[in-house]
Protein backbone atom coordinates (compact mmCIF):
# COMPACT_ATOMS: atom_id res chain seq x y z
CA UNK A 1 0.00 0.00 0.00
CA UNK A 2 1.69 3.06 -1.09
CA UNK A 3 0.73 6.06 1.93
CA UNK A 4 0.54 9.55 0.35
CA UNK A 5 -1.08 12.38 2.17
CA UNK A 6 -4.18 13.78 0.36
CA UNK A 7 -5.68 16.30 2.66
CA UNK A 8 -3.80 18.05 5.03
CA UNK A 9 -7.49 20.25 6.24
CA UNK A 10 -8.50 16.63 7.32
CA UNK A 11 -5.59 15.68 8.72
CA UNK A 12 -5.94 18.84 10.77
CA UNK A 13 -9.39 17.84 11.49
CA UNK A 14 -8.53 13.97 12.98
CA UNK A 15 -5.90 15.68 15.36
CA UNK A 16 -9.25 17.83 16.58
CA UNK A 17 -10.88 14.09 16.38
CA UNK A 18 -8.31 13.09 18.79
CA UNK A 19 -7.82 16.00 21.27
CA UNK A 20 -11.77 16.19 21.78
CA UNK A 21 -12.09 12.40 21.99
CA UNK A 22 -9.54 12.15 24.86
CA UNK A 23 -11.15 14.52 27.20
CA UNK A 24 -14.05 12.39 27.42
CA UNK A 25 -16.66 15.12 27.78
CA UNK A 26 -18.99 12.61 26.21
CA UNK A 27 -18.03 9.41 28.02
CA UNK A 28 -15.86 6.98 27.88
CA UNK A 29 -17.59 4.54 25.21
CA UNK A 30 -19.09 7.32 23.52
CA UNK A 31 -15.37 9.11 22.82
CA UNK A 32 -14.11 5.59 21.31
CA UNK A 33 -16.48 5.07 19.24
CA UNK A 34 -16.42 8.82 17.63
CA UNK A 35 -13.03 8.18 17.51
CA UNK A 36 -13.50 4.89 15.67
CA UNK A 37 -15.88 6.06 13.31
CA UNK A 38 -14.43 9.18 12.34
CA UNK A 39 -11.30 7.33 11.43
CA UNK A 40 -13.36 5.08 9.10
CA UNK A 41 -14.85 8.25 7.49
CA UNK A 42 -11.84 10.68 7.22
CA UNK A 43 -8.94 7.98 6.92
CA UNK A 44 -9.93 7.40 3.30
CA UNK A 45 -9.58 10.89 2.32
CA UNK A 46 -6.26 11.17 4.00
CA UNK A 47 -4.33 8.48 2.54
CA UNK A 48 -4.48 6.92 -1.10
CA UNK A 49 -5.40 3.64 -1.73
CA UNK A 50 -7.27 2.92 1.35
CA UNK A 51 -11.25 1.87 1.12
CA UNK A 52 -13.32 0.38 4.15
CA UNK A 53 -16.31 0.58 1.43
CA UNK A 54 -16.85 -0.36 -1.90
CA UNK A 55 -20.55 1.68 -2.26
CA UNK A 56 -21.43 5.16 -1.27
CA UNK A 57 -24.51 4.02 0.33
CA UNK A 58 -21.94 2.25 3.26
CA UNK A 59 -20.15 5.48 3.42
CA UNK A 60 -23.12 7.55 4.16
CA UNK A 61 -24.08 4.62 6.75
CA UNK A 62 -20.87 5.68 8.53
CA UNK A 63 -21.24 9.60 8.21
CA UNK A 64 -24.28 9.31 9.68
CA UNK A 65 -23.12 6.93 12.49
CA UNK A 66 -20.46 9.40 13.37
CA UNK A 67 -22.81 12.30 13.25
CA UNK A 68 -25.31 10.46 15.48
CA UNK A 69 -22.25 9.71 18.20
CA UNK A 70 -21.38 13.54 18.21
CA UNK A 71 -24.63 14.41 18.96
CA UNK A 72 -25.62 11.84 21.32
CA UNK A 73 -21.98 12.95 23.25
CA UNK A 74 -23.40 16.56 23.51
CA UNK A 75 -26.50 15.41 24.89
CA UNK A 76 -24.59 13.32 27.17
CA UNK A 77 -23.85 15.96 29.79
CA UNK A 78 -25.29 18.32 27.58
CA UNK A 79 -24.67 21.07 30.53
CA UNK A 80 -21.63 20.77 30.74
CA UNK A 81 -20.74 20.51 26.77
CA UNK A 82 -18.07 22.90 26.20
CA UNK A 83 -18.15 25.37 23.31
CA UNK A 84 -15.51 23.72 21.25
CA UNK A 85 -17.44 20.21 20.92
CA UNK A 86 -20.52 22.58 19.16
CA UNK A 87 -18.14 23.94 16.85
CA UNK A 88 -16.30 20.57 16.16
CA UNK A 89 -19.56 19.08 15.27
CA UNK A 90 -20.43 21.69 12.70
CA UNK A 91 -16.58 21.40 11.25
CA UNK A 92 -17.91 17.82 11.19
CA UNK A 93 -21.14 19.32 8.94
CA UNK A 94 -18.74 21.33 6.68
CA UNK A 95 -16.47 18.71 5.60
CA UNK A 96 -19.06 16.23 4.79
CA UNK A 97 -21.06 18.42 2.79
CA UNK A 98 -19.00 21.82 1.55
CA UNK A 99 -16.06 20.99 -1.20
CA UNK A 100 -15.17 24.20 -2.85
CA UNK A 101 -12.43 25.66 -0.86
CA UNK A 102 -13.15 28.82 -1.03
CA UNK A 103 -17.00 28.03 0.23
CA UNK A 104 -15.63 26.37 3.43
CA UNK A 105 -13.48 29.70 4.13
CA UNK A 106 -16.48 31.46 3.45
CA UNK A 107 -18.08 29.50 6.21
CA UNK A 108 -15.31 29.83 8.61
CA UNK A 109 -15.22 33.50 7.65
CA UNK A 110 -18.65 33.92 9.42
CA UNK A 111 -18.58 31.44 12.07
CA UNK A 112 -15.96 33.55 13.41
CA UNK A 113 -18.00 36.63 13.24
CA UNK A 114 -21.37 34.96 14.59
CA UNK A 115 -19.11 34.17 17.46
CA UNK A 116 -16.64 36.26 18.35
CA UNK A 117 -20.27 38.69 18.16
CA UNK A 118 -22.33 37.18 20.60
CA UNK A 119 -18.99 36.33 22.58
CA UNK A 120 -18.97 40.48 22.83
CA UNK A 121 -22.84 41.29 22.81
CA UNK A 122 -23.07 38.20 26.22
CA UNK A 123 -20.20 39.39 27.79
CA UNK A 124 -21.69 43.65 27.40
CA UNK A 125 -24.92 42.40 28.98
CA UNK A 126 -23.23 40.09 31.56
CA UNK A 127 -23.09 42.29 34.93
CA UNK A 128 -21.10 39.85 36.41
CA UNK A 129 -18.62 40.04 33.88
CA UNK A 130 -18.60 43.58 33.25
CA UNK A 131 -18.11 43.91 36.98
CA UNK A 132 -14.94 41.75 36.98
CA UNK A 133 -16.82 39.71 39.49
CA UNK A 134 -16.65 36.53 37.25
CA UNK A 135 -13.22 36.91 36.14
CA UNK A 136 -12.23 37.48 39.76
CA UNK A 137 -13.79 34.38 40.91
CA UNK A 138 -12.08 32.64 38.25
CA UNK A 139 -8.68 34.30 39.16
CA UNK A 140 -8.93 33.51 43.03
CA UNK A 141 -9.97 30.07 42.25
CA UNK A 142 -6.52 29.14 40.10
CA UNK A 143 -8.63 29.01 36.70
CA UNK A 144 -6.65 31.76 35.07
CA UNK A 145 -3.27 32.38 34.54
CA UNK A 146 -2.24 28.95 35.69
CA UNK A 147 0.73 28.47 33.24
CA UNK A 148 2.41 31.70 35.04
CA UNK A 149 1.25 31.08 38.67
CA UNK A 150 2.82 27.30 38.18
CA UNK A 151 5.92 28.05 36.89
CA UNK A 152 6.76 28.80 40.26
CA UNK A 153 7.94 32.78 39.64
CA UNK A 154 5.32 34.08 42.32
CA UNK A 155 5.37 31.15 45.05
CA UNK A 156 3.74 33.27 47.47
CA UNK A 157 0.49 33.90 44.63
CA UNK A 158 0.78 30.54 43.88
CA UNK A 159 0.27 29.26 47.73
CA UNK A 160 -2.56 31.66 48.08
CA UNK A 161 -4.85 29.75 44.93
CA UNK A 162 -3.60 26.61 45.87
CA UNK A 163 -5.39 27.54 49.66
CA UNK A 164 -8.32 29.12 47.65
CA UNK A 165 -8.91 25.79 45.70
CA UNK A 166 -8.88 23.74 48.71
CA UNK A 167 -11.21 25.86 50.77
CA UNK A 168 -13.72 25.95 47.34
CA UNK A 169 -12.98 21.97 47.39
CA UNK A 170 -14.37 22.06 51.36
CA UNK A 171 -16.98 24.08 50.69
CA UNK A 172 -18.90 22.83 47.67
CA UNK A 173 -18.58 19.01 49.96
CA UNK A 174 -20.36 20.60 52.68
CA UNK A 175 -24.49 20.73 52.76
CA UNK A 176 -24.92 23.95 52.82
CA UNK A 177 -22.55 25.41 50.18
CA UNK A 178 -26.48 26.47 47.99
CA UNK A 179 -27.23 28.53 50.44
CA UNK A 180 -23.78 29.82 52.11
CA UNK A 181 -21.24 32.11 50.88
CA UNK A 182 -17.62 31.47 51.00
CA UNK A 183 -14.80 34.52 50.92
CA UNK A 184 -11.69 33.77 49.17
CA UNK A 185 -7.94 35.22 49.99
CA UNK A 186 -6.77 38.32 47.80
CA UNK A 187 -3.48 38.15 45.72
CA UNK A 188 -2.94 41.90 45.19
CA UNK A 189 -4.94 44.72 46.95
CA UNK A 190 -6.03 46.65 44.05
CA UNK A 191 -6.66 43.03 41.87
CA UNK A 192 -10.32 44.98 40.63
CA UNK A 193 -8.83 47.39 39.22
CA UNK A 194 -6.47 45.34 36.86
CA UNK A 195 -9.51 42.91 36.22
CA UNK A 196 -11.73 46.10 34.63
CA UNK A 197 -8.92 46.65 32.56
CA UNK A 198 -8.43 42.95 31.24
CA UNK A 199 -12.71 42.88 31.19
CA UNK A 200 -12.62 45.40 28.57
CA UNK A 201 -9.71 44.70 26.94
CA UNK A 202 -11.21 41.04 26.03
CA UNK A 203 -14.40 42.42 24.77
CA UNK A 204 -12.40 44.50 22.99
CA UNK A 205 -10.39 42.01 20.97
CA UNK A 206 -13.41 39.79 20.82
CA UNK A 207 -15.25 42.54 19.05
CA UNK A 208 -12.05 43.51 17.11
CA UNK A 209 -11.74 40.18 15.65
CA UNK A 210 -16.01 40.18 14.07
CA UNK A 211 -15.52 43.15 12.80
CA UNK A 212 -12.60 42.78 10.79
CA UNK A 213 -13.78 38.97 9.62
CA UNK A 214 -16.61 41.20 8.90
CA UNK A 215 -15.27 43.82 7.00
CA UNK A 216 -11.51 43.58 6.21
CA UNK A 217 -11.79 39.53 6.07
CA UNK A 218 -9.11 39.86 2.97
CA UNK A 219 -6.44 41.79 4.93
CA UNK A 220 -3.90 40.83 6.90
CA UNK A 221 -4.55 42.81 9.92
CA UNK A 222 -7.16 40.37 10.38
CA UNK A 223 -5.45 37.51 10.25
CA UNK A 224 -2.78 38.75 12.84
CA UNK A 225 -5.47 39.89 15.08
CA UNK A 226 -6.74 36.43 15.70
CA UNK A 227 -3.76 34.82 15.59
CA UNK A 228 -2.47 36.69 18.67
CA UNK A 229 -6.30 36.63 20.44
CA UNK A 230 -6.62 32.87 19.63
CA UNK A 231 -2.66 32.13 20.57
CA UNK A 232 -2.33 34.53 23.60
CA UNK A 233 -5.84 31.73 25.36
CA UNK A 234 -3.68 29.11 26.60
CA UNK A 235 -1.84 31.81 29.01
CA UNK A 236 -5.03 32.32 30.79
CA UNK A 237 -7.05 29.53 30.35
CA UNK A 238 -6.53 25.96 29.35
CA UNK A 239 -9.47 26.12 26.70
CA UNK A 240 -7.03 24.57 24.52
CA UNK A 241 -9.05 22.34 22.67
CA UNK A 242 -11.34 25.88 22.02
CA UNK A 243 -8.05 27.39 21.02
CA UNK A 244 -6.72 24.64 18.71
CA UNK A 245 -9.98 24.39 16.73
CA UNK A 246 -9.61 28.30 15.75
CA UNK A 247 -6.17 28.11 14.75
CA UNK A 248 -7.29 24.99 12.40
CA UNK A 249 -9.95 27.60 11.24
CA UNK A 250 -7.82 30.59 10.92
CA UNK A 251 -4.73 28.00 8.77
CA UNK A 252 -7.33 27.22 6.28
CA UNK A 253 -8.58 30.89 6.14
CA UNK A 254 -5.32 32.21 5.83
CA UNK A 255 -4.67 33.31 2.16
CA UNK A 256 -1.64 31.54 0.31
CA UNK A 257 -0.35 34.97 -0.55
CA UNK A 258 0.54 35.56 3.60
CA UNK A 259 2.72 32.41 3.12
CA UNK A 260 4.67 33.19 6.36
CA UNK A 261 1.62 33.76 8.74
CA UNK A 262 -0.06 30.68 7.46
CA UNK A 263 2.58 28.77 8.81
CA UNK A 264 2.41 30.48 11.81
CA UNK A 265 -1.29 29.62 11.99
CA UNK A 266 -0.59 25.32 11.50
CA UNK A 267 2.83 25.77 13.53
CA UNK A 268 0.65 27.34 16.66
CA UNK A 269 -2.20 24.71 16.06
CA UNK A 270 -0.04 21.83 16.55
CA UNK A 271 1.39 23.61 19.76
CA UNK A 272 -1.84 23.68 21.31
CA UNK A 273 -3.18 20.35 19.66
CA UNK A 274 0.23 18.64 22.00
CA UNK A 275 -0.89 21.13 24.90
CA UNK A 276 -4.46 19.75 24.89
CA UNK A 277 -3.45 16.36 24.77
CA UNK A 278 -0.79 16.86 27.52
CA UNK A 279 -3.52 18.55 29.93
CA UNK A 280 -6.15 15.47 28.74
CA UNK A 281 -3.36 12.71 29.86
CA UNK A 282 -2.97 14.62 33.43
CA UNK A 283 -6.45 14.96 34.11
CA UNK A 284 -7.08 11.18 33.33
Amino acid sequence: MKIKIKSPRVVGYLLLLVINVTEFRSGVWFSILQLILGLLVFLPEVVEDVSWTSKNSNRNGLKIAYLLTLVAGIAYKWYDAPNHMFLFLYLTLLLFFVKNENDLRDNFRWMVVIIMGFATLHKIINPNFVSGDFLAYRLLSGDFFQPVYMSGLFPKIKDVLDQNYQDIYTFTQGESFLTDQITLKNVQPNLMVGLKFFVFSIIGMEFLVAALFAFLYTKRLAFIVLLIFVASIGLIVSEFEFAATFLFMGAIMCPTKFSTLRSMFWATFVLYVVLALQNNVMLW
